[in-house]
């Protein structure tokens, strides 16, 4: 394995651990103090991460590009030493160099693959942290608009001396009469 593959092939178990982390559906100890540590950080932790991460994945598209072109080299290679007759030695080693490549390419798209996944199932956390947020103050509004509504009936009770019963609502009928005959069309 070339040192850039074992790298990036530490950077997708890595990746692939993060997905676990914040995938899984059972409750996990410390996830969203973790989540909750990094996006709320006085020092933009986060953004720096992101920054660095970026750099990354562009280095990595840039590998598999290059991989890519590699690739079709050898398969031309390939191509060439069996439509010719040459040595058993070439053509084990031209395929094995093919076979490499192939395993690199699926390293390298897989680790893009991952990281699209993991940046998206960030974007999942911070929202789902967002729509807690906004959960827990309207449960603190519709607690306190309760806490009047009480207030208010207690008030029309003591000054009407009966209790108030808000006026039922009618349902909107349907002004559309209902055929009892379905016609065909030919």
């Amino acid at each position: 394995m070339t040192p850039f593959i074992l790298v990036i092939s530490y950077i997708l178990c890595i990746q692939c651990l993060l997905i676990l982390y914040l995938a899984v559906p059972w409750r996990v100890p410390f996830r969203r103090t973790i989540v909750e540590k990094f996006t709320s950080s006085k020092n933009d932790l986060l953004n720096k991460i992101r920054f660095c991460y970026g750099v990354i994945q562009v280095f990595i598209a840039l590998l598999l590009a290059d991989n890519i072109r590699h690739l079709k080299y050898l398969n031309e290679q390939v191509d060439r030493v069996y439509k010719f007759p040459t040595s058993q030695e070439v053509i084990t080693q031209t395929t094995k160099s093919l076979h490499k490549t192939q395993r690199d390419f699926y390293i390298l798209i897989f680790t893009l693959y991952s990281g699209i996944v993991l940046y998206l199932l960030h974007l999942v956390v911070l929202r789902s942290g967002r729509y807690r947020k906004e959960r827990n103050g309207l449960r603190e509004t519709v607690a306190r608009l309760e806490k009047e509504n009480k207030t208010m009936n207690n008030y029309i009770n003591k000054v009407t001396g009966e209790a108030y019963v808000p006026p039922k609502e009618e349902e909107p009928k349907d002004n559309k009469p209902k055929s009892t005959l379905l016609k065909k069309k030919d």
